[in-house]
């Protein structure tokens, strides 16, 4: 049986930059941008009605209405790809899907086949983690990517030389979107997937860590982050809002993390620390 989706539009008349961190941080998967609107995808399984009433709350008559309707998983993708637009990021990365026609030069391209899994590449926290990775010498290194989603991170760890990827997920369509896009992209670096929570992981000893999620789940892993990474290994962290990023950056220098710089781009937050040697 096919999974049921609620799509909600959100109308306003002045621009929200803040509409879809807001509605990322309390559970939608998915969003496409029309004009005056903002489209977010969610399960319906989800209390959908008062996550209307939340997004009302906290915008008030910024707000100028919300519609929602329900959308078989198929239809949801066909209106994805509609709407799905290629990502550049700088002429580092083009991140496309098998109907682009790729217009600008980039030194990598990752090729994607947009799902109802999470990680398309549009969401500011991929796009600067993508930056962010260029910033570190991953060729030979070993990459653990924490909640890798679709797999984009991987991905690109691999074209910039990665020697083994290790990845989880406690999300169960993610392995099957993961796997497919390593496949499409041709990765051929020894890789391993965990449909896990972190506890799940075995492997340690990482010489970089990606964890590209939210402010929940890095405050309750940066202990075992800080564990599982090696001597002088690098640790890039993401999906924090701007109101968080002082006390996530107090929690991870209080471990025994050094911080290297930290990137923002709308309403999040991109922060590199390394493991002292």
């Amino acid at each position: 049986m096919s999974k049921i989706y609620n799509s909600v539009d959100v109308f306003f008349e002045n621009e929200l930059l803040e509409l879809i961190p807001f509605m990322d941080l309390i559970g939608f998967e998915g969003f496409f941008e029309k004009e005056q609107c903002t489209v977010g995808y969610i399960d319906n399984s989800k209390d959908i009605q008062r996550l209307a009433k939340l997004i009302e709350n906290k915008f008030g008559d910024r707000i100028l209405k919300i519609e929602i309707q329900e959308i078989e998983n198929e239809n949801w993708n066909q209106t994805w790809e509609s709407n799905f637009d290629p990502v550049f990021v700088d002429d580092l990365c083009a991140i496309v899907a098998d109907f682009h026609e790729i217009k600008q030069d980039c030194t990598h391209t990752i090729h994607i086949r947009p799902k109802m899994a999470f990680g398309t590449g549009h969401h500011e926290t991929t796009y600067m983690m993508i930056q962010a990775m260029n910033t570190i010498d991953i060729k030979d290194k070993s990459i653990f990517d924490f909640g890798t989603g679709t797999g984009i991170l991987a991905v690109f760890a691999s074209k910039l030389g990665a020697k083994q990827i290790i990845a989880n997920d406690i999300q169960e369509e993610t392995k099957d979107n993961y796997e497919e896009h390593l496949e499409i992209n041709n990765v051929e670096t020894p890789n391993k997937f965990y449909l896990a929570s972190l506890d799940g992981v075995k492997e340690s000893n990482f010489d970089v860590i990606l964890a590209n999620i939210n402010k929940k789940v890095l405050i309750a892993s940066s202990k075992i982050l800080f564990q599982k990474l090696n001597d002088g290994g690098f640790l890039l962290i993401s999906g924090i809002m701007k109101k968080d990023k002082d006390g996530l950056v107090n929690e991870y220098t209080t471990i025994g993390f050094t911080l290297l710089g930290v990137k923002e781009k709308g309403e999040w937050h991109c922060i590199k620390f390394q493991k002292p040697i």
